[in-house]
């Protein structure tokens, strides 16, 4: 069984929604070590990016020297369980541009588009061979958006189950597929969701300003174990989308030769 955990993080001008994913055993020696960190350096209630990066809240009163520790043993974490990292990082303008040119109707906020994207790479794409067991999705909660995800991910794994069979490489129509909410304070998973889409949103302001977004905190620990689908351009999405077409009509052509 895959267990995935998804965040999102804003700017003015961006939009990013992605996570981390991993067979359900490994996420038990990630919990406890991440649990260990947070009594090791006295944060009590959760590890929260851009708190830490702005010295608020509880990293408020830290002293530098356990601040650089800290960031230490992040990267040291991340490297040693690799969690598979996964974001989609939307430009809100370029999303309006491409919104208004469409004959349907799409969600005006731009993070269900995001979403959409992260719940077809985890319910369509992401699974394990040969026993493809499903996937649990757990979203950070509290910022009124369930409804409509709950939706998005219900007719994600309708579209999962029209599949008569498995097709190789793809999921198993009948794997289970849930998706919940959870607290980020209680699933401390959902702390390395966090680090991954606040760390992505600062890597792509950087390098939309044409600066190096690898100098950007963690950014390297997640290289060689993210995807990473940046839609930054009005091109970029329409690219997108035929490219997304095209795999659709391959894949039925496919399905109708089978026997």
């Amino acid at each position: 069984m895959l267990k995935a955990f998804l965040d999102a993080s804003w700017s003015d001008d961006l939009i990013v929604v992605g996570g981390v994913v991993s067979p359900q055993e490994l996420w038990t020696n990630f919990e406890h070590s991440w649990r260990a960190m947070l009594d090791r350096f006295g944060i009590e209630y959760r590890f929260h990016a851009t708190e830490y990066w702005a010295r608020k809240g509880e990293f408020m009163r830290m002293r530098e020297s356990d601040h650089v520790a800290l960031g230490k043993e992040i990267r040291r974490l991340l490297a040693e369980h690799k969690p598979l990292s996964f974001a989609c990082v939307l430009a809100k303008d370029a999303y309006q541009q491409w919104r208004r040119k469409q004959h349907s109707h799409h969600l005006k906020d731009g993070t269900y588009y995001a979403l959409d994207w992260c719940l077809t790479v985890l319910i369509h794409r992401i699974n394990q061979y040969p026993a493809d067991e499903g996937v649990e999705i757990v979203c950070d909660q509290g910022d009124g958006r369930e409804k409509i995800s709950r939706d998005i991910a219900d007719w994600k794994t309708e579209q999962l189950r029209e599949h008569a069979w498995r097709f190789p490489g793809h999921p198993d129509p009948n794997r289970a597929v849930t998706f919940e909410f959870g607290s980020s304070k209680e699933i401390v998973q959902l702390q390395a969701a966090d680090i991954v889409v606040h760390t992505t949103l600062k890597w792509s302001e950087a390098y939309l300003r044409g600066e190096d977004p690898n100098h950007v905190p963690f950014s390297q620990e997640m290289q060689g174990m993210m995807m990473l689908h940046p839609l930054f351009t009005l091109e970029d999405i329409e690219l997108f989308h035929r490219i997304e077409l095209e795999n659709v009509e391959r894949l039925k052509e496919n399905m109708a030769r089978k026997p």
